[in-house]
């Protein structure tokens, strides 16, 4: 409970009575200790009741209050469930079904029962009563004494951590006009005694926030002339009579003039007091003054006791600590909240100071203060000024810039600019010298400033690495004891995102009880659903980021949290949100400037996980309703089959973890099943492939116009992709679930790549099963089954695979048929029964020849090729490979082909033919390449050094396997089939002779000249 708060009597509350605070962020405590009020629309229940005590509240004006023109179908459900969690919050000893004392119900609403003992907003009126008492009876100094008191008791915004749909709330209005209200009562009595002054802090919030009010004004300069603050009072001054003439197009009225006449005479009036006046310090006939001797500031803030990390930071900072050869002019570190640029910023100047030998100016700009406004720009420009030993309320408006700046010339000063808003609030406050040096942190990349300076360097910031934020909680709590409980140190890192400020406030919690074990909090952490429960510092700074996003940013935002992972394509994001591309990016670059997304290469953006939980919180609170039914698909006979297989009961129960937000949850399903069968479509136009159902309105869906596109959107979304299926089946849209396994199995069989995890995949057959729908049935078990056999498990994958079959040969699905028995063929021939292989393999050729599939017709060649080398037929191998490329003849199947060509020349390989051989890799890498396919090149590449190492030419060996690794090392998303196999090839370039030793046999070829001509 707040320091101060007390009863009449002026003790603390009795015990076991409850104390609510709405002068600022709604709280409550019992016996002192802090209640959770649960989300922020449960709060901002809460707090709509508390703005007007012992009144009713009908629930038609709760719902207008919490969700404004547009309620949710279930918002009265959700404003009896807030009320009822809200009652056992606050009375948890509460019988069920009873109303309790404190939230009542009445009159067609709600209300709750304080007094000025129990709630703050009572007390205020109480204690502005007896003010006004005291003023009556003429004890002034009494009454302005208990006036401030009445003023102490507001603690920030009755709207800080509440959703935006209350901020227009009348009963929140109605609380500013009766604060604004006192605070002129109370000014006006200590006008009449003297004590003006004791009202300078509210009556600076009081202008702040209304700064065409003229008589809160007036008001203030008394406050600042009582306090010697003359200049700024001549700065207020100017600034209002600026705004009204600015806003309004008046001139200031007479109480404000009488005011500014009182406090600043003559100087109210002066040309300085406007903005003109003279620009220049000499004029003719007057003597030139003579130099300027400037001060040395020194006003960088102490020092940090505990930092760590930052080494790579810190080394691509200019100045003593730096390794840069030409030093910007301004260095801008920006990222999330909490990610520590300050504490970035601090270090690096300290050990950066004695390189600044004229100076270090320091200003905290509060872009991001949950509790006061930003700081002017024009308020630190004086404060510069005056560091630098001038006198700004001598120099005109106007000219500051210039001053300051002409003062910094020559010089070599240090400006340290902490927690700017924007690129405007900074802007002016930039040296134009070389030997100059302005480093800023931001929530904003603050891009907008390039054209400033002659150089600038913009340095995003990353939550630390595992190793970095083991070296924090080590750093706080000791290396010992992190060292004792290794195991608990990733689980602390995990749920805190690896958030510097979430692992100081962690560590602050862990060093509090040496004797608890981290374990336990980190379980304790876990079971609190929500890392920011732990971190009330992180949720203030989103909450503060949070509120300066417009509408239609908020709601992205929100929307965001229906997505997996930390990161979406902007394509996804404007289907999340139902808009076209080109609206959704202006609401995606605000979210970066408020520091909750990062913008990344290939049009993506990035999100810290406690951000996503942040999101998700929101999400929840915006329309908590009660999970609605998940609509069933129709439900088709199945086969007799495996019980598992049976349909089970309906479900009416399904819970989305966004209901809030599901059908932008659809949407986003969509966007990636759609534009996953596009680029299928784009790898292989002939493939016979499932057709999705069409895309909800509001979908994008990117067509690839090559292949290469097609490849790229498939690296940059394959762990995404994987997620969706996962997602889209515990969310109830068990049609996209399946769907999406199909594609991306085959998507991946293109790049000859496959995730190791069967999650996804199982995924998909729970909601085929769901379905009972036999053709999602057959495909669910067919690839389950065949991963299965590739992790060596062929018992059970048999059983998947013959599940498959018999499904698809009741369907009549020939290309179905054909694919289990070609999964068969693999199971087998990893068991090594080559000749059951066989045999499922030339069934699968007869199958796609049937259906009338070439493309899978060539696949299954290829196989069987395969198998006839491990039996010892190569000609037989051979020749069938050779039919696998005579099936693709006229079509447009670059992949497909290139998979015959690579066959082809792994055949020759084995025959000994290595012109032959190398002739096939090479024209399989031409195919790939200009595909774009990355993976395959690599593997291509591998295979052309093999080819020349059995040639014994170790030195085209050499540099084959040297583009390969060149190749790998370029791709921006490296599958670990690729990176495994990357770090076989150096092996073998280490097992190579030493350069310049060719080792080959005698007779041997030393070199093999690629064309693309087949003598195949």
């Amino acid at each position: 409970m707040p320091t101060g708060v007390t009863g009449e009597s002026g003790t603390a509350p009795e015990p076991g009575r409850l104390w609510f605070s709405v002068l600022g962020p709604v709280r409550a405590w019992r016996d002192g200790v802090a209640l959770d009020l649960g989300p922020p629309q449960q709060r901002g229940l809460l707090a709509l009741l508390l703005a007007r005590p012992g009144q009713p509240m009908e629930v038609e004006q709760i719902v207008d209050a919490l969700w404004g023109d547009e309620p949710p179908v279930s918002a009265l459900t959700l404003v009896y469930r807030h009320i009822g969690l809200l009652r056992r919050t606050l009375e948890p000893d509460l019988p069920a079904r009873r109303s309790g004392g404190w939230l009542l119900r009445g009159a067609g609403g709600y209300r709750v029962d304080a007094d000025a003992d129990s709630l703050d907003l009572l007390r205020f009126r109480q204690l502005a009563q007896e003010a006004r008492r005291a003023r009556d009876d003429g004890s002034t100094r009494q009454s302005v004494a208990t006036y401030v008191a009445a003023l102490a008791l507001w603690e920030g915004h009755p709207l800080d951590g509440l959703p935006p749909s209350t901020h227009t709330a009348p009963a929140f209005k109605a609380l500013d006009r009766e604060r604004h209200a006192v605070v002129k009562e109370a000014a006006d009595v200590a006008l009449h005694c003297g004590t003006i002054g004791e009202l300078l802090g509210p009556l600076r919030r009081c202008a702040a926030e209304r700064p065409l009010d003229e008589p809160v004004h007036a008001r203030l300069l008394y406050a600042l002339m009582a306090t010697d603050r003359v200049r700024e009072a001549l700065r207020t001054y100017r600034a209002v009579k600026a705004r009204l003439a600015d806003d309004l197009g008046i001139e200031p009225g007479r109480e404000l003039r009488a005011a500014a006449r009182q406090v600043l005479g003559p100087a109210a009036g002066t040309p300085a007091a406007t903005g003109a006046g003279p620009t220049s310090s000499t004029s003719p006939g007057r003597p030139a003054l003579p130099p300027v001797t400037y001060s040395v500031p020194a006003q960088l803030p102490p020092g940090l006791p505990v930092f760590v990390g930052r080494k790579r930071e810190l080394a691509l900072l200019p100045g003593p600590c730096g390794t840069a050869a030409r030093p910007p002019e301004a260095v801008v570190l920006s990222g999330p909240p909490g990610v520590g640029k300050t504490a970035l910023a601090r270090r690096w100047a300290h050990r950066a100071a004695p390189g600044f030998p004229d100076g270090q100016l320091y200003a905290n700009l509060r872009g991001h203060s949950p509790d006061t406004p930003p700081t002017d720009p024009v308020v630190v420009l004086c404060g510069f000024l005056r560091a630098l030993g001038l006198s700004p309320g001598d120099i005109p408006g106007n000219e500051r810039v210039r001053r300051y700046r002409e003062a910094l010339a020559g010089r070599r000063v240090l400006v340290l600019l902490d927690d700017a808003r924007d690129a405007a609030q900074i802007r002016d406050l930039l040296p134009d010298t070389s030997g100059c040096l302005a480093v800023v942190t931001s929530r904003d990349p603050l891009r907008e400033i390039a054209g400033n300076a002659r150089a600038i360097r913009f340095l995003g910031l990353a939550p630390f690495d595992d190793d970095e934020a083991r070296d924090c909680l080590a750093a706080r709590l000791g290396g010992d004891r992190v060292a004792a409980e290794e195991d608990a140190v990733g689980p602390l890192v995990s749920l805190t995102g690896g958030l510097p400020l979430a692992l100081a406030a962690v560590a602050a919690r862990a060093s509090a009880g040496p004797a608890f074990p981290l374990a336990v909090l980190a379980e304790e952490i876990h079971s609190t659903g929500t890392g920011l429960d732990t971190v009330p510092e992180v949720r203030a700074a989103l909450d503060t980021s949070y509120r300066t996003l417009s509408p239609a940013a908020a709601r992205v935002f929100r929307l965001l949290a229906a997505c997996p992972g930390t990161t979406i394509s902007t394509a996804a994001a404007a289907s999340t949100a139902g808009l076209p591309v080109e609206r959704v990016r202006r609401p995606l670059g605000e979210l970066v400037r408020a520091g909750l997304l990062t913008e990344g290469p290939g049009d993506r953006y990035h999100w810290l996980r406690l951000v996503g939980t942040y999101a998700g919180e929101l999400a929840r609170a915006a329309d908590h309703a009660p999970a609605a039914a998940v609509p069933r698909t129709a439900r088709q006979p199945v086969p007799d089959g495996p019980a598992g297989d049976r349909c089970p009961p309906a479900r009416d129960d399904v819970h989305p973890e966004a209901e809030a937000s599901r059908p932008a949850l659809r949407r986003l399903l969509d966007h990636h099943l759609h534009t996953a069968g596009d680029a299928l479509a784009r790898l292989s136009p002939n493939r016979i492939a499932p057709a999705p159902p069409p895309a909800l309105p509001g979908v994008t869906v990117i067509e690839h116009g090559s292949a290469a596109q097609a490849l790229a959107w498939c690296g940059a979304e394959r762990r995404a992709l994987a997620g969706m299926v996962g997602l889209a089946s515990r969310n109830g849209f068990h049609e996209h679930a399946w769907r999406l396994a199909r594609v991306v199995e085959l998507l991946l069989q293109q790049q000859g790549l496959r995730y190791d995890d069967t999650t996804p995949w199982r995924s998909a057959l729970d909601s085929a099963r769901h379905l009972c729908d036999p053709v999602a049935l057959a495909h669910a078990h067919g690839s389950l089954g065949e991963l299965i056999g590739h992790l060596g498990r062929p018992d059970d994958a048999h059983t998947h695979l013959s599940r498959a079959h018999d499904l698809f040969a009741e369907l009549g699905d020939l290309p179905g048929q054909a694919l289990a028995h070609q999964r068969f063929s693999q199971v087998y021939e990893r068991q090594g029964h080559l000749d059951d292989a066989l045999g499922h393999g030339k069934r699968a050729v007869e199958k796609h020849r049937e259906a009338g599939d070439p493309v899978g017709a060539s696949g299954a060649l290829v196989a069987v090729g395969g198998t006839y080398l491990l039996l010892g037929a190569h000609r037989q191998a051979l020749a069938v490979t050779r039919q696998a490329l005579e099936a693709l003849r006229g079509l447009a199947e670059p992949h497909a082909e290139a998979a015959v060509w690579s066959a082809l020349g792994h055949c020759h390989d084995v025959l000994g033919h290595p012109r032959r051989a190398l002739t096939g890799h090479q024209r399989a890498l031409q195919l790939y390449r200009a595909a774009g396919d990355g993976h395959q090149e690599f593997r291509c590449l591998v295979r052309i050094g093999d080819a020349h190492r059995s040639a014994a030419a170790p030195a085209a060996a050499r540099r084959a396997w040297a583009r390969a690794l060149a190749v790998r090392d370029a791709m921006d998303q490296v599958a670990p089939e690729v990176r495994d196999a990357a770090d076989r090839v150096r092996s073998r370039i280490r097992a190579l002779p030493p350069r310049g030793r060719t080792g080959r046999e005698p007779g041997a070829r030393t070199t093999l000249r690629l064309t693309s001509e087949s003598s195949t």
